[in-house]
């Protein structure tokens, strides 16, 4: 799989589905659309939604196989039952990645959701599709103009040369809205939820070649191969400095 390839087009996209979009703002489908919204993405908006032909202004779609071009990444906030046949939609409209913020999978008790998440991670590697999540709350690239989460005033973000990769959604919008505060500009955060593909060297590794980051920040809880981030990170470390929270 070609990920320098596919994360440019997850974080430059020209056409974004939200598939689980809703025209109830209290709804994380709602929160997902007031995240476009209320800012200044300049790409396509494509909600999918099979109740709506209309959401917030914009024409909805019943499934992704009705929308009538590419896409290049999809935010999917629908029942985790149901994200397995999304990805094989969005590999059919040619998406190269996707946000999944749908919960119960491997976070969960239940030996199901372990089972649904190795299964949507073994779909995507066969479909080609960069996975961020799931169980995540999404992830920020202020210089495309892209909030691809559930939490609309991250729109508020400052323009900068930081960048943060986390494990906790809660840490990651406690730095962002401290960088709010404090007038801090960010580049791109990204928050891993359950890392069923996409995981800390990935990033670290496609940060390091990226002109708009010049340190990266990381938030670490746990991870099951430390050789592989310690690897990346002691590269990367030699062109950027890396400053690690564990």
């Amino acid at each position: 799989m070609d990920s320098s390839d596919s994360f440019r087009r997850i974080f430059n996209p020209r056409a974004v589905a939200i598939v689980g979009a809703s025209e109830d703002t209290r709804k994380m489908g709602g929160w997902c659309m007031s995240s476009f919204i209320h800012g200044s993405y300049p790409g396509k908006v494509f909600p999918i939604n099979p109740k709506s032909r209309e959401i917030r202004g914009i024409k909805s779609y019943a499934s992704l196989s009705e929308v009538p071009e590419r896409i290049d990444l999809a935010i999917v906030v629908v029942p985790s039952s149901a994200v397995a046949s999304v990805l094989v939609e969005c590999a059919d409209r040619g998406a190269k990645g996707a946000v999944i913020i749908s919960a119960g999978f491997r976070e969960m008790d239940d030996p199901n959701g372990q089972l649904m998440q190795k299964e949507i991670a073994s779909l995507a590697q066969d479909k080609g599709i960069r996975l961020i999540g799931p169980n995540t709350f999404g992830m920020i690239h202020t210089h495309a103009h892209l909030n691809a989460s559930f939490s609309p005033a991250l729109n508020l973000l400052k323009k900068g040369d930081i960048s943060m990769i986390g494990q906790s959604g809660g840490v990651c919008h406690l730095f962002m809205y401290t960088a709010i505060h404090e007038g801090i500009g960010l580049n791109k955060v990204v928050g891993l939820g359950n890392r069923s593909d996409v995981d800390f060297s990935d990033l670290v590794e496609y940060l390091d070649q990226d002109p708009d980051t010049r340190s990266i920040a990381l938030y670490i809880e746990g991870i099951e191969e430390p050789g592989s981030l310690l690897k990346s990170a002691k590269s990367v470390a030699q062109r950027k400095p890396i400053v690690a929270l564990k």
